[in-house]
């Protein structure tokens, strides 16, 4: 329910409002009465959307209270965050408006994005070591039903795409019968150190930023991955967070993807570090990098050399 959902509460300051309407309306013949009347009316308005959204964001856990935020933000700039019907993409100074073209065209686009961002950046060469070597290795242990089980039942696989290689609801309702045969088939992936086909297509649905909609760059695109791809990158990621922790190969100042870690910890973190330097009559300061594209222009010859240098090596780098 919504703030709109109040509506149906009756709070007792809108009762008060109604029930005073009713009796003076007949006193309500100036404009300054009306301008005085409709001020009130807002001014409670924001108290109960204050007291409902205080409310709300007490109960809810931190993805949800970001939902709750998105919404709230969204109201203020006037616009809703929802995947709106796109009729025309202007790209290199060629407008496009038929649909096939615009959905080519938009996937062409965020396709090449990184890359060629990538190319518009000064090449360097440097020697880059960010952590000592391990002698251990990073090993795929393989997939039980029990996990696969789990694994499906936190997921949201309805919001998978259209053209799903299994069919998500009845993978969700049918979960005890079908964990075996999917905990099979990602141990042979694993072996084999191959992925399906299908489970590499991904469906993506656009988000609006500020700017002139016709402009691809203001869009943020969300991929929708299929079923299998989802449980197969849980398995597998569990398994590398397991192998990172065990190994004390995570910085202490990470707080994405772990477990038991989020961004509550790291505002706590930053606020805890001003204060305690406040009270020390010392002066802090903080700067914030923000990188476009950060996870696609990542030089994989770095990438692939610090995981072997933490043991991440031949099968699961394949």
């Amino acid at each position: 329910m919504g703030f709109s959902g109040l509506c149906k509460i009756d709070p007792p300051e809108k009762q008060i409002i109604c029930s005073n309407k009713k009796k003076n309306a007949v006193h309500l013949h100036t404009k300054a009465d009306f301008k005085l009347f409709s001020r009130e009316v807002k001014r409670l308005k924001l108290k109960l959307k204050a007291r409902y959204y205080a409310g709300l964001l007490n109960k809810l856990d931190p993805r949800a209270s970001w939902r709750v935020v998105s919404e709230i933000l969204c109201m203020g700039n006037g616009k809703e965050n929802t995947n709106r019907h796109i009729d025309r993409i202007v790209l290199n100074n060629i407008e496009y408006t038929d649909s096939s073209q615009i959905a080519n065209v938009l996937n062409r686009y965020y396709v090449e994005a990184a890359k060629n961002l990538a190319q518009d950046m000064p090449h360097v060469s440097v020697s880059v070591s960010l952590s000592d070597p391990v002698t251990s290795s990073f090993f795929l242990g393989s997939v039980d039903a029990s996990e696969i089980s789990t694994i499906v039942g936190k997921l949201k696989l309805s919001k998978g795409p259209d053209n799903d290689c299994c069919d998500c609801k009845a993978l969700e309702e049918c979960r005890a019968v079908l964990s075996p045969t999917v905990a099979n088939l990602i141990n042979s992936l694993f072996v084999c150190c191959a992925f399906l086909d299908p489970s590499k297509t991904a469906m993506f649905i656009l988000i609006e930023n500020s700017g002139d909609k016709s402009n691809p760059s203001n869009y943020r695109p969300i991929s929708l991955l299929p079923a299998l791809s989802k449980i197969f990158e849980i398995a597998f990621r569990n398994r590398l967070l397991d192998y990172l922790t065990s190994s004390k190969l995570l910085c202490k100042c990470q707080y994405g993807y772990v477990t038991n870690s989020n961004t509550q910890a790291t505002a706590a973190n930053v606020i805890a570090t001003i204060q305690s330097v406040l009270d020390k009559n010392k002066i802090t300061a903080a700067v914030f990098i923000d990188l476009s594209k950060a996870f696609d222009i990542v030089d994989h010859n770095i990438l692939l050399t610090e995981c072997d240098r933490i043991g991440i090596r031949c099968t699961p780098l394949l």
